[in-house]
């Protein structure tokens, strides 16, 4: 059982003073306390009055010169219990009894627990009562076994665990800006959700999303980014040892619909854009005092987009390039895109690039430095600008080939070159890089040779996002498949005479016995048949079935009349008339 009490402590300061009187009293010196047993060091430190002796030293001066140590008792309660090893310990409680009370009840059941093997209830008030201690008591009781580790992680402040996290991320050289994003959307979360450590976040974390999305209007895609950026979080904690559970576990993102937010260029639009791009003006960009930011003639965009679609490299990989990473000598010219010049993958990359580009990059290059970026490109947020103006002009020069202005209005209401198709997908520079992937689909280029153009760790990456496949790709796909139709001959012979051939055998076959099969049943006036026929010959029985030559007109209706007829059936679709539906009672 865990009682409470609290702890005399002696007055050091109190007792130095006392042996420094005694010591004046009897005038002692340094050999005189050496000879009552003191050391050379402390019997020193005694005599010097601007060094703090040790309480080591105050013991041994108090026995060798007889001072009484004065002895008070301290502010704070402690409580002494009992352990699951059957081991007595103490710990330091607060100023105040009960709340010490409360204290030593709450280790008294976490050491039950501790006994039995179980985790305290989560919804019982010991649970809540571990959840607000400070790392400084949770790390006492986990140095005496009553919690594990992990529980001493969840006792740290939300934010320190997400400050290493951050520097985890960084020291994987993960993107900056995705870094900065990441843990943004963290700390979103968790000021939202209110709570400051580990454990208080179990329960919250969805509805902390749900409030956001509605405050900020976003969109499911992006609350769906959040949910992301949290889970990864918890999941390193969970990896790091620092956590058993995941408060994110068992969250499903919402559903988004599929679809294509980006399209392809054809290869007659790529070509028509790097032309516009050769012939067009010089672009550029100011900073917000006026500053030249960035600057790209025509050739140089077309050489640029020529080096995109040709090799698939993004945007930042494209920015990050020098002089020197291109080799262009020789008969197999290639650049080398290093890990930390933009590849997500982190690694090294080399691809090819064709000679005609090899010879317009090695004129472009001329006069710069080996060191100089190769392409003077504008910053992640004009790109698509850039591009899209280019587009524009060579869109513009197309119409205007247009014969007559009906063509021309025609043209005009087509996809060809624009901005955006009837699908809503857009053009911008990444667009580049999906051509690319739809080119290399299109040419049954193998899969691993285009995983590795691509950069992709698996193909499923770039069949899912960066292969766009047309209605005039489909319909030549399905031109392509063998011709399966029938024949014509074979639609002609077998085709509804057939079906009346089987019908009237099968009705003739379930006629009552004495029925006239002539098509008169017993004197009465409706037909056995088909009343209304166009001709009607007696049909000839033949192998229990009737035989009807092509030469014979075909009836003109499928339901037999049942008008004074002993056979009652109106199944007159099926070949076989049910039994059931028939009367034959006659």
């Amino acid at each position: 059982m865990a009682r409470i009490f609290k702890r005399s402590t002696r007055d050091d300061q109190r007792l130095a003073d006392d042996i420094r009187s005694a010591i004046k009293r009897d005038k002692l010196d340094v050999k005189a306390l050496v000879a009552r047993g003191l050391v050379d060091k402390q019997a020193r430190d005694l005599l010097s009055s601007d060094a703090k002796p040790k309480s080591s030293t105050l013991t041994a001066a108090a026995g060798a010169l007889g001072v009484e140590p004065q002895y008070e008792k301290g502010r704070k309660w402690w409580v002494e219990f009992t352990d699951h090893h059957d081991l007595s310990r103490r710990m330091p409680c607060t100023i105040a009894r009960e709340e010490s009370e409360q204290i030593g009840r709450h280790i008294e059941r976490l050491v039950a627990c501790r006994v039995a093997r179980t985790e305290p209830d989560p919804r019982s008030d010991l649970a809540h009562w571990l959840e607000g201690l400070p790392p400084s008591f949770i790390e006492r009781l986990v140095r005496f076994d009553l919690l594990d580790s992990q529980r001493l992680a969840a006792g740290r402040p939300l934010s320190e665990h997400i400050e290493e996290y951050r520097k985890w991320l960084e020291g994987r050289k993960r993107n900056p800006t995705h870094v900065t994003l990441t843990i943004s959307r963290i700390e979103r979360v968790v000021e939202q959700a209110g709570v400051k450590h580990w454990s208080a976040m179990f329960g919250r974390i969805e509805s902390a999303l749900t409030t956001i999305q509605t405050a900020e209007g976003f969109k499911d895609q992006t609350r769906n980014a959040y949910l992301t950026a949290i889970k990864g979080w918890c999941n390193w904690m969970l990896r790091m040892g620092k956590a058993a559970k995941s408060p994110a576990a068992g969250i499903e993102p919402l559903p988004i619909e599929a679809r294509e937010h980006r399209r392809a260029l054809t290869e007659d639009e790529a070509r028509r854009l790097i032309t516009a791009a050769a012939g067009g003006p010089v672009r550029g960009g100011r900073t917000k005092r006026g500053r030249i930011a960035w600057q790209m003639t025509g050739p140089e965009r077309a050489v640029l987009y020529s080096v995109a679609l040709q090799t698939g490299l993004r945007a930042g990989a494209l920015r990050r390039l020098k002089g020197s990473d291109f080799e262009l000598d020789g008969d197999a010219p290639v650049v080398t895109v290093k890990a930390e010049q933009g590849t997500k993958n982190k690694r090294v990359m080399v691809q090819a690039l064709q000679p005609r580009t090899a010879a317009l990059l090695a004129e472009q290059f001329k006069g710069k430095l080996p060191a100089a970026p190769a392409f003077n490109m504008p910053p992640r947020t004009d790109t698509a600008d850039m591009l899209r103006a280019d587009l524009a002009d060579a869109r513009r020069a197309w119409l205007e080939e247009a014969p007559t202005p009906e063509e021309r209005a025609k043209w005009a209401d087509s996809d060809f070159l624009a901005e955006e198709d009837a699908q809503g997908r857009r053009v911008d520079f990444h667009a580049l890089r999906t051509t690319t992937g739809t080119m290399l689909a299109l040419l049954d280029v193998p899969r691993a040779i285009t995983t590795r153009i691509m950069g992709h760790a698996s193909y499923a990456t770039t069949d899912k996002f960066y292969t766009r496949v047309g209605t005039r790709d489909r319909r030549s796909a399905i031109d392509n498949l063998p011709d399966l139709a029938p024949e014509q001959a074979v639609m002609t012979a077998t085709g509804t005479d057939a079906i009346g051939r089987v019908f009237v055998r099968d009705t003739v076959r379930n006629m009552p016995k004495g029925a006239d099969k002539s098509g008169q049943n017993g004197g009465g006036t409706g037909s056995g048949i088909a009343s209304g026929s166009a001709q009607e010959k007696t049909p000839t029985v033949v192998d229990g079935g009737v035989y009807v030559s092509t030469e014979q007109a075909r009836v003109t209706g499928l339901e037999p009349a049942t008008s004074g007829s002993t056979v009652r059936c109106s199944d007159q679709l099926s070949y076989t008339p049910s039994p059931r539906f028939c009367d034959r009672s006659g």
